[in-house]
């Protein structure tokens, strides 16, 4: 069930709808709140909007990465189960 919540972002309120547990939502905004005062270091002047920007492209990139890392891993776990098997004399479907 929908509910609202009031977050936290860059010193902005922001309420929004959401499913999700509370503390959940809570960490994510802290997690964006976070990205964007690291990204904000040693840039003085940047608009709000710009480090939001900035922020999204720098955590969808993370996320990009930490999927074909994910990839990855899964097709090399299918190989080596697919070896296992061989080794074994299992037949694969």
């Amino acid at each position: 069930m929908k509910r609202e919540l009031t977050i936290h972002i860059a010193g902005q309120a922001l309420t929004i709808r959401s499913d999700e547990d509370e503390a959940y939502v809570a960490r994510l905004a802290s997690s964006v709140d976070s990205k964007i005062r690291e990204i904000s270091r040693g840039q003085p002047g940047i608009t709000t909007l710009n480090l939001a920007l900035m922020a999204a492209l720098t955590i969808a990139d993370e996320a990009l990465k930490s999927k074909a890392v994910q990839d990855d891993v899964e097709r090399l776990m299918e190989r080596l189960s697919e070896r296992i098997e061989s080794e074994l004399g299992f037949e694969s479907p």
